[in-house]
């Protein structure tokens, strides 16, 4: 990375010569609470400097980009930002090494299925005080019952992002297909009532792949049950009651196995897919496929058609009604490395960062005028300058969703406003689990927890595509699944949740 001083004299020079500015309100969010600092160095190479960990592409311009905030943090919080990007590749072994050496890293992106390791080595801070004390703008953009949902046994490890919360299910399909043969979607409910549409296009498209995917893509995207970290032991319905059950067992799933493999005897099922390493948006893109499963949320419809280059349809398939979980609610956190040797500060940091929209606008999209042009001011709609698209974009990090506030963002060319504020609505009106901010500490049953991985790996994407008949297949799964300790990864995993309910009393 260049020197600082380097990026903040090219940045003094881009201000003079360009309109910068993001378009929004540079005090709405950041003056609140414990987002601002009344007793600070002036100088900004006297500040503390956050270094920050962000799972993305490298970004060419990010020197640049990291000086304009830092001219907005230094002057309202009184502190800097060092912004290190990690590629999906290499971000968890990058981000175990320099958790557990003496590296200095502040913020933290926690994913989901890292979370035991981080918390029973130590190796993140607990939060709790530090957000009761300086966390005004998350609490405000979270609410009291979202922002220390992410803990273990009490542990506050980390802080959620404001993103789309809920689990719901859809297929995205081609509107040329389904136009073309008159073929109404509007009274499908679920994947078996999808029948009469394949069908259709089966016997008029014979070498059409109707529903295509990576293996345990199908299945595997649609969502009934609570899964508590992984699917061994559930809580079905989308967490309607407290019992844990054998989600391998539930009529959900023995349904859902029925319907695929019946879809798969009639040819309607990639035969490929068991094995397939493509997403449903690779395949669908290359041409002759008509669907594919994928979470649903409002725009879904309209992302995965600007990424295919087909005018899709989302229709909605989810076995229950659309639910928030810890999984979906604590995916990505923000963190507090062990070695910070700042908590308030970069506490204070990531706080503003909830709050206001010019910093956030410039850590994702970048400078205006230079990384992106405003195209529908009323719309609050941008998008790239004229000669610059994704291919040869400076600076385009587009992790809205990893970062603490995607709603307080303007809003990239194929979505809308309204598509964000459905999500948020969704957010707030969907049902919630019964566990919601329980987390499974599967520490005492990790061999369990590795025995039960490779039986899923022999059993599950053949079911999930409906290669395999499930009136043999389920039931010798299960039964190796049990073989393997499913029952005792399941006792532990109730004992624990009745515990973490007698203490929401």
């Amino acid at each position: 990375m260049k020197k600082k001083i380097l990026s903040m004299l090219l940045s003094m020079v881009l201000t003079v010569a360009c309109f910068t500015g993001c378009g929004s309100n540079p005090s709405s969010g950041g003056e609140t609470g414990g987002a601002a600092s009344t007793e600070t160095p002036k100088n900004p190479e006297d500040m503390y400097t956050v270094t920050m960990a962000v799972i993305g592409n490298d970004q060419e311009d990010m020197d640049l980009v990291e000086a304009e905030m830092n001219k907005i943090l230094a002057e309202k919080v009184g502190a800097q930002i060092d912004v290190i990007t990690l590629g999906w590749g290499v971000y968890q072994q990058q981000l175990q090494l320099m958790l557990s050496g003496a590296e200095k890293l502040d913020l933290v992106p926690i994913m989901y299925n890292n979370v035991s390791t981080y918390v029973n080595s130590g190796q993140v801070l607990d939060m709790s005080d530090l957000i009761d004390q300086y966390g005004v703008n998350m609490k405000e953009a979270l609410g009291e019952d979202i922002l220390k949902i992410a803990n273990m046994n009490g542990y506050v490890y980390g802080v959620p992002v404001e993103k789309e919360w809920y689990a719901d299910s859809c297929l995205v399909m081609r509107k040329d297909i389904l136009d073309k043969y008159n073929l109404d979607v509007s009274n499908v409910k679920s994947l078996a009532d999808c029948a009469p549409i394949f069908e259709t296009i089966h016997e008029n498209e014979p070498d059409m792949k109707i529903i295509v995917g990576a293996k345990d893509g199908l299945i595997g995207n649609i969502y009934f049950a609570d899964v508590l970290s992984d699917r061994f032991g559930v809580l079905d319905n989308g967490g309607a009651d407290t019992t844990i059950v054998n989600y391998y067992e539930t009529d959900n799933y023995k349904n859902l196995a029925a319907t695929v493999h019946d879809y798969y005897e009639k040819g309607y099922i990639d035969k490929d897919m068991a094995t397939s390493t493509d997403a449903g948006t690779t395949i669908l893109k290359a041409g002759n496929a008509f669907c594919f499963a994928t979470p649903y949320k409002p725009g879904v419809a309209e992302q995965e058609s600007l990424n295919t280059g087909y005018e899709l349809v989302a229709v909605r398939i989810n076995p229950t009604p659309a639910f928030c979980y810890t999984n979906a609610v604590a995916a990505i956190t923000w963190g507090i490395g062990q070695n910070c040797e700042n908590p308030e500060m970069t506490m204070k940091v990531l706080d503003y960062m909830y709050g206001d929209p010019e910093l956030m606008n410039l850590f994702n999209w970048g400078i205006e005028g230079v990384h992106y042009v405003v195209k529908d001011a009323e719309n609050d709609v941008i998008g790239f300058p004229d000669g610059v698209d994704a291919s040869n974009a400076k600076y385009n990090l587009n992790m809205g969703w990893e970062l603490p506030n995607q709603y307080k963002i303007h809003v990239w060319e194929g979505s809308s406003r309204k598509i964000m504020d459905a999500q948020k609505e969704m957010n707030a009106t969907a049902n919630k689990s019964k566990a919601l901010g329980f987390m499974f500490d599967s520490t005492s049953v990790s061999n369990e927890i590795a025995a039960l991985n490779n039986v899923v790996s022999e059993y599950s994407a053949s079911i999930d595509c409906g290669a395999a008949d499930p009136a043999t297949a389920i039931p010798e799964f299960n039964e190796k699944l049990y073989a393997a300790g499913l029952q005792t990864v399941m006792d532990e995993k109730q004992k624990q949740l009745n515990e973490w309910l007698e203490n929401q009393k």
